[in-house]
């Protein structure tokens, strides 16, 4: 399935701010050109950025853009190609782990939230380690691959154990039920209620299928 006529005319109408950026509709969505980052009203860098916008992500969720991400590819190679600056051989960013992606973009972004509060932010971290001996940057990044899912599910249920995190997304994922008096299944010798209750049972911002997908990941990636 395609981009619906909808939200390509909002691309269409939200690129008339950004005069180095242009759409392009031969072989699927995409748009190229320049994103310059600027702070106090200077301008200290500028990348050549490529976006792609696929109808299949091909992992665990159905979702396209504006309830993903667009692909993202730095052209002008100014970021290294390795793991530590999110970056792959072929030029693509790694700007966040699907499960994070996926909550943030719930509702819906723009191409605007996406420029100015997504990659921007990530470029200029990009920027800040190949240029400076920085190490703290302006938000964490989560590791690669599973790894990643392991620590964001971590913090979501502030769990350290990853048997623990899975009998947490087990009740998410089912909807099973923990006495609210009982000691909760953490440990902690705390009722259910005063402990995780709150984090198993508040929306997770994921549809049940996504949920089930993640936790089967996480489940075979434990057990091997």
């Amino acid at each position: 399935m395609g981009m619906s006529p909808e939200v390509l005319s909002s691309l269409q109408e939200e690129l008339k701010t950004y005069e180095s950026l242009e759409l392009s509709s031969s072989n699927g969505i995409s748009i190229s050109g320049s994103i310059d980052l600027v702070e106090g009203g200077v301008q200290f860098e500028t990348y050549d950025i490529k976006l792609l916008f696929p109808s299949n992500y091909g992992d665990f969720s159905s979702k396209t853009f504006p309830y993903r991400y667009p692909l993202v590819y730095e052209t002008s190679n100014k970021i290294p190609s390795n793991i530590g600056h999110h970056k792959s051989k072929h030029g693509q960013l790694c700007l966040e782990i699907p499960p994070r992606e996926l909550v943030i973009c719930k509702d819906g972004i723009t191409l605007t939230y996406f420029i100015e509060e997504i990659l921007k932010p990530h470029l200029a971290i990009q920027y800040v380690k190949v240029n400076s001996n920085e190490k703290k940057y302006l938000y964490a990044e989560y590791d690669h691959d599973l790894n990643g899912y392991w620590d964001y599910f971590k913090e979501y249920y502030q769990l350290d154990d990853k048997q623990l995190v899975l009998k947490a997304l087990a009740y998410t994922t089912y909807n099973l039920s923990w006495s609210k008096s009982k000691p909760c299944f953490c440990g902690s010798e705390r009722q259910y209620s005063e402990c995780h209750m709150l984090a198993v049972e508040s929306e997770i911002h994921l549809t049940s299928k996504e949920i089930r997908r993640i936790y089967f990941k996480l489940k075979r990636n434990y057990e091997n």
